[in-house]
């Protein structure tokens, strides 16, 4: 078995022992970083467990990262790691089960890591931002109706000048789906992920931080699921959609976000309907090429639209607060201070 690994699916083995590799090097660190010896034993527990606690507050990215891998990586391959080197179809309960991991490791991710940094303020603040629903109806225009319309002209403009393959499908299971998705995996990546990433540099790159993170997590459900259909146009399919796509697809997401009040609520719906509709809408008569194609013209038209937006809004990606110059006497602008400390 290790041999087959080894000639056929060389990247994917590497993949994992590179991830084997680094909980180890954490694991070692982590015992490192406990240097005090407690005679009582439930102080020596309790000094243990602060130490961790402390290295996990330190690099938050790097350990919500590991969790948000490591369930559905380790996930998948336990649920079709057998079938996929083997050579068997994966099927329709196979790619259910991968699904449900998938969505489990951001969301567990970003509640446990957001516990464990901030305590339970961190968990207040995370599902408080789950709860903000209200803003225009414009905002719930852009989240909700912009990924479809975005495929809807790709794929409608290359049925028309390339090929009648491409006409859009629909198969409406794709929507609940979706939504689902988003639900859950938004909890991690907008909820936990890019307010950390933001604390240190601007919307802009945190949102390019969280789309390379999430673009290269889907690698090995991608890989489990489709290489073997792709074959040769795996990675053009993988890079197109899951890498260009997606960094650009986050940057919208995080103009709306910024632009919302901190709605982690509105990304849920963004990202649902982004992933329903790419389920629901993918053509029917699908080929390798076909598909790999229309992904690559969609990351294309998806990054005209988030260039517009940094174009506009700036590495900021909101409008600028209008400032107001006013007078105000010395105990209003006191007391204004006070409030805003």
């Amino acid at each position: 078995m290790i041999s087959s690994v080894l000639d056929g699916q060389g990247f994917f083995y590497h993949f994992f022992m590179l991830l084997t590799r680094l909980t180890l090097k954490v694991n070692q660190k982590l015992k490192k970083s406990t240097i005090t010896i407690a005679a009582d034993p439930d102080e020596y527990s309790a000094d243990n467990s602060r130490s961790i606690g402390d290295h996990i507050r330190k690099h938050p990215v790097a350990y919500y990262t590991l969790v948000a891998y490591l369930i559905p990586w380790l996930g998948s391959f336990l649920l079709v790691g057998s079938k996929f080197l083997s050579g068997e179809v994966i099927g329709l309960a196979d790619a259910m089960g991968m699904w449900l991991t998938m969505i489990a490791g951001p969301s567990i991710a970003g509640i446990s890591l957001s516990y464990v940094v901030d305590g339970r303020s961190g968990l207040s603040h995370l599902f408080s931002r789950m709860r903000r629903w209200r803003t225009s109806i414009s905002w719930y225009a852009i989240a909700l109706l912009l990924p479809p319309i975005l495929i809807l002209i790709v794929l409608t403009s290359m049925s028309i000048l390339v090929s009648p393959d491409y006409a859009p499908g629909l198969l409406l299971i794709g929507v609940v789906l979706g939504l689902i998705t988003g639900f859950f995996e938004e909890i991690g990546w907008i909820g936990f992920l890019y307010p950390t990433l933001k604390a240190n540099t601007s919307s802009l790159k945190a949102a390019l931080g969280v789309g390379l993170i999430h673009g290269v997590w889907h690698f090995a459900a991608a890989y489990l699921g489709s290489s073997q259909w792709l074959g040769v146009y795996f990675i053009p399919y993988f890079v197109s959609m899951w890498m260009v796509a997606m960094v650009a697809m986050r940057v919208l997401q995080v103009w709306v976000y910024n632009s919302t009040n901190d709605s982690v609520l509105m990304i849920q719906l963004m990202h649902g309907s982004s992933t329903g509709f790419l389920m629901t809408l993918t053509p029917v008569m699908r080929t390798p090429a076909t598909e790999t194609a229309w992904f690559f013209v969609f990351a294309v038209v998806i990054w005209i639209v988030a260039a517009i937006v940094i174009r506009k809004y700036g590495t900021s990606l909101m409008k600028p607060m209008k400032s107001t110059a006013t007078s105000v006497s010395a105990p209003e602008s006191l007391t204004y201070e006070q409030e805003t400390q």
